[in-house]
């Protein structure tokens, strides 16, 4: 009785992570087309806690890690694949202002997990051989979050998960 128990059990966990996730891909699905616009950064959290200001503390979050000026980064992504990261501009008295332009384009990825195969939609930015890829985990109007492989600024890189916020820019 208990092994019937503990197989239902597993079997409505795999489904409901199977639907968990197909959901999750339909609703990236029917909103992508809304990813062009200008974007501010939100949040970022470290899949392992991260040193990334070098103080001695190690932290979870990037906002407790690095100061305003830091976390002052928007994402401009145009509707012809062409797009701009700003630092620095926004808040006051940023010695390190700049911008960087890239493409980007998403791409769909059938992907083997634990629960099935199941989509999954990236995020590339910059091209096939010199580019970022990073998972998108959330895509609802306003709100684009994405999971990969950060750089820290030297040269190496960390994981987490970014979180932005679609905003009208400012001139």
């Amino acid at each position: 009785m208990k092994a019937k128990l503990i197989i239902l059990t597993l079997s409505v966990l795999y489904l409901n992570a199977m639907a968990q996730s197909s959901s999750i891909a339909e609703q990236i699905a029917s909103h992508k087309d809304e990813l062009p616009g200008y974007y501010v950064f939100v949040s970022m959290e470290f899949s392992e806690p991260f040193d990334l200001n070098r103080d001695g503390k190690v932290g979870w979050s990037f906002v407790q890690e690095m100061d305003k000026c830091a976390r002052d980064q928007q994402f401009e992504f145009n509707e012809d694949g062409t797009g701009k990261m700003y630092w620095g501009q926004l808040e006051k008295d940023c010695e390190r202002k700049g911008e960087e332009s890239f493409q980007w384009k998403i791409k769909e990825r059938q992907v083997n997990t634990k629960a099935g195969q199941v989509t999954k939609y990236y995020l590339v930015m910059g091209d096939e051989f010199d580019g970022s890829s990073f998972e998108i985990t959330d895509l609802v109007p306003g709100i684009l979050t994405i999971k990969g492989e950060f750089p820290d600024g030297l040269d190496s890189t960390y994981e987490g998960e970014m979180q932005m916020r679609k905003k009208k820019k400012k001139k």
